[in-house]
Parts: structure tokens; C-alpha cells; sequence
């Protein structure tokens, strides 16, 4: 028994690296090894590739076998310089728009002139200290909730647990402050009668009420036209700041009150996670499986 055929199919894989004319990395999974480039990811390349005069044939795109965020590009049929260069475009324009767009918030102290002149010296020299404009950035998760909202169960009345009532289903984005906030505020809390915008900001052992817009103008428009939402704390509780950003409504759902597993689960977080992949940037960045999802591109010529 010999090894030898496995070592040498291995050394010529390996040897065939250095002909990529580019390796990419995605933030998410961009496919595997054995089915190759996810389709959605592929259906966009080819697209960019046709705008700017390039088959898509010419070009072979293979997910590593054991890294499946990095795809390696090679030439099946010569590029002109010309073409090389068109082909780095689409690539080069979402690095850019990513290192220019920054998911944040802007948060403005709901405080009259008749508060303010009831504060104390101190209490207004904390807040005319805080950083103008006060922004705070925010890290979005890239997991897509699937979020059904039901009434509150009393713990001591029994109930069965195989009861359907009808549930409003939405989808959901969760984003979070990123740590350290600005100095000054040691924390940011929301309340359950709190409208989804509303927020306390916490400077040392007081506390002043708020409202928050995000900073980028295209997100905001679309929450302004009700495109997209924030959702409203609906626990019975003061919690830190989370933003939650809904983007699709499922409608109601007949779905079990209280059993763990839903007949249709599948269905609608599928249906969630489809919708996620046509949101706008900056959020298509971190969620959805589309080509905003790159994070980085490695050239030839910068590998040799």
C-alpha cells in the first residue's frame, strides 16, 4: 500500500496556486470545493463580468477545500490587460464603499430650555462636554432573526401546550453600540413604554432622555417611508440599548403558543433570510450572501 499517488495529486494542486490572478475573501461562506462558487455570489460576478466585456467562461472560480470564505480566480482563456483591469473594478468599488460606510447613530438629548435651567452647574457642564454631534457606531450582527410575537404567559396558569393562535411574524437585524461609548456616557438603556428611537443616556448617576436617527440617509429614508422599522422594546424591563432594525412582515402565523417547535419554522426563516439579500448598504455588508460580503482581495503581482 502507498501513499505516493494522494502526496503527488496533492503537490500538483498545490503547485497550480500560483497561476490565480486574484484570491478573494468573503465574510461568509462563498461556497465549497465540491459545488463550487454560491450561486447567488456567481450570478452577480457573471453580471459584473458581462457589463464590462468579459466572458464569464474565461474565468474559473474555485472555493478553497479547507477555507471555504476564500475563492481563487484563474484565466481558461487570456485576459487583455484591459479586461484584467475591468475585472478588479466591481471587486475594488466594494472594498471602498465598505471602509466609507459606518452603521451609527446619532443620538439628541430631549432636554427644553426649562430642564436644562433646573440642572444643576455640573450636571450641565457633563453635558455640554459630550462630543457634537454624539454618535455611536454600531456592530450588526449578520445572523437574520425570525421573530414572532406573542402574548405573555402567566407561569401559573397551565396551558396546552399544541394551542395555535394567530402570530405577527417579522423579520429582524440586531445591532449593538460599540464599546467604549463616547466619553462621558457610561451607559445607554431603553424602557419598555420607550418608543422604538427613545434611549436614556446614562452620564455617572443621572440620566437623560433621548432619541436617536441613524446617520446614514439612505437607511434613515427608507425607515422615514416605513420600508424599513425599528422595533419597539416589548419586555417588562430596563435594558442596554439594542437597536433592532425590522425589514419584512411575514404576516400572522398560525403557530403553536407555547411548543418549542413550529410547523413552519423552516419556511418562514427561509423566507427571512431570502429577504435579507436584497437589503441596501451599509447593511448588505454584513448580512445576506451577496458580493457586498467581501472583505478582502489579493492581487498576483502583490503575492509574488
Amino acid at each position: 500500500m502507498s501513499f505516493k499517488p494522494l502526496a503527488l495529486i496533492s503537490a500538483l494542486l498545490l503547485a497550480g496556486c500560483n497561476d490565480d490572478l486574484m484570491t478573494l475573501r468573503f465574510e461568509d461562506s462563498a461556497g465549497s470545493s465540491g459545488t463550487g462558487l454560491d450561486a447567488r455570489k456567481q450570478q452577480m460576478i457573471d453580471e459584473a463580468l458581462v457589463q464590462r466585456q468579459i466572458d464569464p467562461k474565461s474565468l474559473r472560480w474555485r472555493v478553497d477545500l479547507e477555507d471555504q470564505h476564500l475563492v481563487y480566480v484563474r484565466e481558461l482563456q487570456p485576459l487583455s490587460e484591459a479586461q484584467r483591469k475591468a475585472l478588479r473594478e466591481p471587486f475594488d468599488e466594494i472594498l471602498q464603499a465598505r471602509a466609507a460606510n459606518t452603521l451609527q447613530i446619532e443620538l439628541t438629548l430631549d432636554i427644553t430650555p426649562e430642564q436644562r435651567q433646573a440642572l444643576s452647574a455640573a450636571e450641565r457642564q457633563r453635558i455640554d462636554a459630550l462630543p457634537q454631534p454624539l454618535l455611536i457606531p454600531l456592530e450588526l450582527s449578520p445572523t437574520v432573526l425570525t421573530m414572532a410575537l406573542m402574548p405573555r404567559d402567566d407561569d401559573n396558569v397551565p396551558r396546552d401546550v399544541t394551542e395555535r393562535i394567530n402570530s405577527k411574524v417579522t423579520c429582524q437585524l440586531q445591532a449593538l453600540p460599540v464599546k467604549p461609548l463616547p466619553e462621558g456616557i457610561t451607559g445607554l438603556w431603553q424602557m419598555t413604554l420607550d418608543t422604538a428611537n427613545q434611549v436614556s443616556v446614562e452620564l455617572g448617576e443621572a440620566h437623560y432622555p433621548a432619541h436617536y436617527r441613524l446617520t446614514d440617509a439612505g437607511l434613515q429614508g427608507r425607515i422615514d417611508k416605513g420600508e424599513l422599522w425599528l422595533v419597539e422594546p416589548n419586555y417588562l424591563s430596563v435594558d442596554p440599548l439594542v437597536v433592532m432594525l425590522g425589514f419584512s412582515d411575514l404576516g400572522q402565523q398560525r403557530l403553536y403558543r407555547s411548543f418549542p417547535l413550529q410547523p413552519n419554522a423552516s419556511q418562514l426563516i427561509h423566507s427571512c433570510e431570502s429577504a435579507a439579500n436584497h437589503l441596501p448598504r451599509p447593511l448588505s455588508f454584513r448580512v445576506g450572501d451577496g458580493l457586498d460580503r467581501l472583505e478582502s482581495v489579493t492581487y498576483k503581482e502583490e503575492t509574488q
